[in-house]
């Protein structure tokens, strides 16, 4: 529980974990990559493409993202990429690009690729606000076994219930 009161500046999770070998296993892992996913709490919202018309900035084309994480931090061991394939990266959801975000685009609901301009900006604008990240090395084994993170939680951080999920 995090508590926050009208001088809330932000606050820093500290999360430890420990992997517990499978009794099955015939030799010992030599080194481990884990990737913690926080996310929470869900809520929709739009991105706005702005454009000059006749001199005068107005909101033209918007896309609406239906029910996706108002924070999401992402935090490993060492960089996504050289812990699993782009397929394995998508299947699971590992890193900022592979996290589907749903949008409304007309009557349909799609996630589009992360190249998407309205995706893309949705993004960007909420890791400026430190809303969404993901930071390679961010997560430490103190043992082989034994590891810990520091979860960042900004001043602007939403109110609500968060879910935690560690991949191995």
């Amino acid at each position: 529980r995090v508590t926050v009161t009208p001088n809330y500046s932000g606050e820093e999770l500290v999360l430890f974990g420990s992997i517990e070998r499978d009794g099955k296993a015939q030799t010992p892992v030599p080194s481990y990559d884990i990737v913690v996913t926080v996310s929470g709490p869900r809520a929709s919202m739009v991105t706005r493409r702005k454009e000059r018309v006749i001199g005068i900035w107005v909101n033209r084309e918007s896309r609406d993202f239906i029910d996706v994480p108002a924070y999401l931090g992402i935090f490993a061991n060492r960089p996504i990429s050289a812990i699993a394939s782009p397929d394995v990266q998508r299947r699971l959801q590992l890193g900022l690009p592979n996290v589907t975000l749903t949008q409304r685009i007309g009557p349909d609901f799609a996630d589009v690729v992360p190249s998407d301009p309205f995706r893309s900006a949705f993004v960007r604008l909420r890791s400026e606000h430190g809303l969404y990240r993901e930071t390679p090395g961010a997560v430490t084994f103190l043992t082989p076994t034994l590891f810990r993170t520091g979860i960042p939680l900004p001043a602007a951080v939403p109110i609500g219930t968060y879910q935690v999920d560690i991949k191995l």
